[in-house]
């Protein structure tokens, strides 16, 4: 009786398309929904809400996959239960990449899954409650559509009109990720992820992929190159030759910038008492991941704004395209770039070279290193030694070495506690043992920077050294969403300045031309301390050391004392406020120029003596 009953409300009768159907599969695909934005919005915590609008673009995604499966396979039940198994795979990956990268999954990861593998080991996977949630979700909504949508395979003629529902739905589909407005990845994936949405920002994000780099809002080649070509300063005609080390220290970063911590001992201990150097906080892309973003902008000097979206050394081709390397290399000099782990992580093994590396060097090339208690990865002082191996060997002319280290990477609940060297003293809950082991690999980064500059100190040359960090610990927004009443868009830049320090080993050597541009800043701006965007650090430090810069690096030079921090989708003037890239005041047209000055680099940049 109850079995017959239950056919009396069959979705498919004959060969109708009925609107309980349509309910069905509308509630089926909001759960779907649903159960994809646990991965990445915790239930059991405060969350941003989404606009009913990018729900509904959500919904639409799915219900549109649910029916182009419905149409391959026949079955409606098949549809859904194979959709509903996706969406717990995705996600279950974006709770964890979320976790451990500090962003959602995107089709980059796939690129990068070597380079996630090879550091996987070093954490440890939570069942969190979340991910029961998620899991006990998947399982209900999984066989109730067996039970709503039964294994009944569909007539040719629900098909066809299948078929002709479809079709012009195509068009929808791609543009729902259009709902997102154009500075909607402005700032940060995860931001627009927050905001719109799983899929609809995932839709988006290929949508930008298929154009790498956008063009700048009236762009013209001819004016640009005219610029380019008349164009001439005096920090073009500087006359000193020294050698250059370049280090981008993975995730050093000082939370006493954000908020004090009472702690058993100092962090910085060497750095603070170096003398012949120039301190303060670069602007880096993203909170708590993208190493190869940063790496980027460090040795480019381009913004990201540029870069549509994704991984650089993944999405662009770099030759062609003038690079810090490349400026050394047309002024004489040798170059090495190393990072102590494999080549094929991000794409390095191809960057690197198009970049203009001469010489590359990766963990296989490596001897002697050593590791701090059970964490896997290189010391940096252990991997500087092998640096001042490398240096000696490079010859007599001007040499030019980057590393990008490894010894601070996540997850940081690795050691004993014993192990630690410094121990937090105030109740952070869960972040408390993690604070305590990020602050031991800090002090050992800086104990290590102190021991290279003693080495280079002795060095019968000229020599800079220049090292900044590359993002703060992933935890740290959540961190501090906890335990501070900080409102996010206040929290943006401090989460994003990562220290800065640019040593010489000779008296005179670096002129501070920055402190001297700040020194004014009055009380509206978040810092007195020195703040620089990333693509202007490399620049900022040739000038102070009075090398004689390319036209591009002597153009951002220029740009600086107005717009010190140029980043993803804003801005902060001299004082510190901050402003939208397409707002038009005083300092539109020189940013307009600057990224049309990016975008021909990017395209043909070594046909311009301008760049070299």
């Amino acid at each position: 009786m109850e079995i017959k009953r239950f056919k009396k409300y069959s979705l498919f009768k004959k060969e109708e398309i009925r609107p309980a159907s349509i309910g069905a599969a509308l509630l089926f695909s909001f759960c779907q929904y649903l159960l994809i934005e646990t991965g990445i919005r915790n239930p059991f915590a405060g969350f941003e809400p989404v606009h009913i609008l990018y729900i509904c673009a959500g919904v639409f995604d799915l219900l549109y996959l649910n029916l182009i499966l419905t149409l391959l396979t026949g079955r409606k039940s098949v549809a859904f239960a194979v959709t509903t198994t996706a969406a717990l795979v995705l996600s279950l990956v974006n709770h964890y990449t979320w976790l451990l990268h500090g962003e959602p999954f995107t089709f980059d990861e796939l690129k990068n899954a070597g380079t996630a593998m090879g550091v996987l080991d070093s954490y440890r996977l939570a069942l969190t409650p979340q991910v029961l949630l998620i899991i006990l979700g998947a399982i209900v909504v999984f066989f109730a559509g067996f039970l709503v949508f039964r294994l009944r395979r569909s007539s040719r003629k629900v098909t066809a009109k299948c078929l002709l529902v479809l079709l012009p739905l195509v068009w929808l589909f791609l543009m729902t990720g259009r709902v997102i407005p154009r500075s909607g990845f402005g700032w940060s994936w995860k931001n627009a992820v927050n905001t719109y949405g799983y899929l609809p920002s995932m839709l988006r994000e290929s949508r930008n992929r298929l154009v790498p780099y956008k063009k700048p809002a009236g762009y013209d080649k001819k004016e640009t190159v005219g610029y380019a070509d008349s164009y001439d300063s005096p920090a073009m005609r500087g006359k000193n030759h020294p050698d250059v080390i370049l280090i981008l220290n993975e995730t050093f970063f000082d939370f006493d910038r954000l908020i004090e911590i009472d702690k058993d001992g100092p962090v910085f201990t060497r750095i603070p008492e170096l003398d012949n150097c120039i301190r303060g906080y670069t602007v880096v892309p993203g909170p708590g991941g993208g190493t190869n973003k940063s790496e980027y902008e460090l040795l480019t000097s381009n913004s990201l704004h540029q870069i549509t979206s994704g991984t650089p050394f993944n999405m662009l081709d770099l030759e062609g395209a003038c690079s810090v390397v490349t400026y050394m290399k047309n002024r004489g000099y040798q170059t090495l770039g190393t990072h102590p782990q494999n080549a094929s992580n991000y794409n390095r093994e191809v960057a690197y070279p198009a970049l203009g590396f001469d010489q590359t060097r990766w963990i296989k090339d490596y001897s002697g290193l050593e590791h701090y208690g059970d964490r896997p990865y290189p010391t940096d002082a252990s991997v500087y030694r092998q640096l001042t191996e490398w240096y000696e060997q490079m010859g007599d002319g001007p040499r030019f070495i980057y590393c990008l280290t490894m010894q601070n990477h996540g997850d940081w609940d690795l050691n004993d506690p014993s192990q630690d060297t410094i121990h937090v003293l105030d109740d952070y809950g869960e972040y408390t043992d993690q604070l305590s082991e990020f602050m031991s690999c800090v002090a050992l980064s800086d104990q290590a920077f102190g021991e290279l500059t003693d080495y280079y100190r002795n060095v019968d040359r000229d020599v800079i050294i220049i090292m900044t960090g590359d993002h703060c610990p992933h935890f740290t927004l959540e961190m501090m969403r906890t335990y501070t009443d900080w409102p996010d868009e206040v929290m943006d830049i401090p989460i994003r300045s990562t220290p800065f320090i640019i040593w010489a080993n000779h008296d005179g050597l670096l002129k501070d031309y920055m402190s001297a541009e700040q020194a004014d800043l009055s009380g509206e701006s978040y810092s007195r301390a020195i703040t620089i965007g990333l693509n202007e650090l490399v620049p900022s430090a040739l000038q102070a050391a009075d090398m004689p810069l390319s036209g591009y690096y002597s153009s951002l030079c220029d740009l600086r004392p107005e717009v010190p921090v140029l980043h993803w989708g804003l801005y902060l003037d001299r004082y510190g406020i901050r402003h939208e890239l397409d707002e038009k005041n005083e300092y539109y047209e020189d940013l307009r120029r600057y990224f049309s000055l990016e975008y021909l680099n990017l395209k043909e940049g070594n046909r311009y003596p301008f760049f070299q």
